[in-house]
Formats: structure tokens, sequence, C-alpha cells
């Protein structure tokens, strides 16, 4: 059986957080006149576009968004991503190394791609895209999908079983930059790898981590070696 590597995208195949933050914020902000947004992400209940727009519009309005202010706020979302790209397009490099290793993952014998992401659908692209990304023929999941991080990665690991048409993978990784990312691959009991600054994980066993993509040989050594992270 072939295995299943599951990439996130901001912070782990783009180095998109920080424009992705300001964007976010503008756009919840400027759409539905809220002064101020809370964008420390990992104090919602689920850090994805769909449950944090979900959670700020609930504390605001006491009620749920409907699927029109949902649309309103993705759709300003992408106008000004694309703005951002226009003026600075440095703000959606890949992360070192992203492209190559997808290549090299791509004509792999023993390895299959999936993407799973918390951002919305046309964000995920715009992202992608500006950073010179090219993810045609992985199956993709995004937050306009589901809104739990856990779901969202099982509904690609659901999806990639069909697209690769296979029953099981024999191993399942999931590769991101967040300690939610780590999270969410111990609560679903899958391997996991780091994105990022040692230093992001120090409080976490079993979690191997590389701070961008230009080890291939490291990061193809630490996917064999990959385990369920531990959290304390």
């Amino acid at each position: 059986m072939p295995n299943l590597v599951l990439f996130d995208i901001d912070g782990t195949l783009a180095n998109s957080n920080e424009v992705d933050a300001i964007c976010y914020v503008r756009s919840v902000q400027e759409e539905f006149e809220l002064e101020k947004i809370d964008d420390r992400w990992e104090t919602y209940k689920h850090a994805t576009d769909s449950g944090i727009f979900e959670e700020i519009f609930e504390r605001a309005f006491s009620r749920k968004p409907s699927e029109a202010e949902i649309g309103r706020v993705i759709a300003r979302l992408a106008n000004l991503l694309e703005e951002h790209y226009s003026s600075n397009p440095a703000m959606f490099d890949e992360i070192a190394g992203a492209s190559k290793i997808l290549q090299m993952l791509r004509n792999h014998p023993e390895w299959q791609i999936g993407i799973a992401t918390g951002a919305w659908k046309e964000s995920a692209l715009i992202k992608l895209n500006s950073a010179g990304i090219k993810y045609e023929g992985f199956p993709m999941v995004t937050g306009s999908d589901a809104k739990t991080r856990e779901e969202i990665l099982l509904r690609c690991i659901d999806l990639s079983k069909e697209h690769y048409g296979v029953g099981e993978f024999d191993k399942i990784v999931s590769v991101g930059d967040a300690v939610w990312d780590l999270k969410t691959a111990a609560n679903l009991e899958l391997g996991f790898i780091g994105i990022n600054k040692p230093e992001k994980f120090k409080n976490y066993r079993d979690c191997r981590v590389m701070q961008d993509f230009s080890d291939q040989e490291l990061f193809m050594e630490y996917l064999e070696e990959a385990v369920i992270p531990h959290i304390p």
C-alpha cells in the first residue's frame, strides 16, 4: 500500500501567514463594521477560516452568519489578497524548497500527496498560485469544506483514497507549521512533521521539525521516521 503526506498551505507551502492575517482581519472589519478583531488564532475553538469567522460573528451579532454573509467576507478577502500580491508579491513567496519537494513526491513510487488547509478555497488557491506552487492533480480539502481541522484532514484522506484508487494508506503523515497542526495530527493518530523554527514545537516529543524544505534528503528521512506526536 502507498503512503500519504498531507500538506498545509499557510506557513507550510507558502510564506503567507502575515499577509493572510492582515487581509483576513481587514475583510471581516470592513464587511461588518467591526473595530477590533482578535488575531490570536490559537485562542479560537477551531483555527480555520470558517471556524474563526463563525466565532467572531457570533460574538458580535449573537447568531451564526448566513451563507450570503460568509460569501461577502470570502470575496473581500480574495480581493485584498490579490491587491497585496499586486503591490508586494514577496509576501506570497513559497517556503524554500516547497515546489521541489512536491515535484519529487509527485513522481515518488511510495508516497502520494494531499493538500489539507483551514483556509477558504478561494484564498487558498490565490496563495498557492501567487507562490508559484503547482498543486494541480493533488486532492485538496479546504476550510470551505469543513469547519474543524480534524474533519478537513479526514475528508482529505478519504478524497485521496478515491483519487489514487486505494483502499487504505500504509502510513499517513501531516506536515504543518502550527501547534494546532501538531495537535490535529495527534488527535487523528497521524505522523507529523513541523515546518517552522525548532522552538515552535519544543514542548512536544516525537516531533520532527525542519525550518523549510531545502534539505530534501532529510525531509524524506523524516517522512519515514514520522510518528504520532506526544501532547503533554
